[in-house]
């Protein structure tokens, strides 16, 4: 959530944001947030994983 707000202050800061209701501006940036944050997320095959080395061994 500090993300989104972090967002609208930056949004702001550059001549943009909110022009009407503050509460659904914020609701939707903090879906969005939640949507990088999704999207940001990488998936590795299983045979990807078995190649990267152990770190607890030598």
């Amino acid at each position: 959530m500090q993300e989104a707000y972090t967002r609208i202050f930056q949004a702001i800061r550059r001549g943009g944001g909110p022009t009407g209701a503050f509460r659904a501006y914020l609701f939707t940036a903090i879906r969005n947030t939640a949507a990088s944050w999704g999207r940001g997320r990488r998936e590795f095959a299983i045979e990807e994983l078995e190649a990267v080395a152990d770190p607890s061994s030598t």
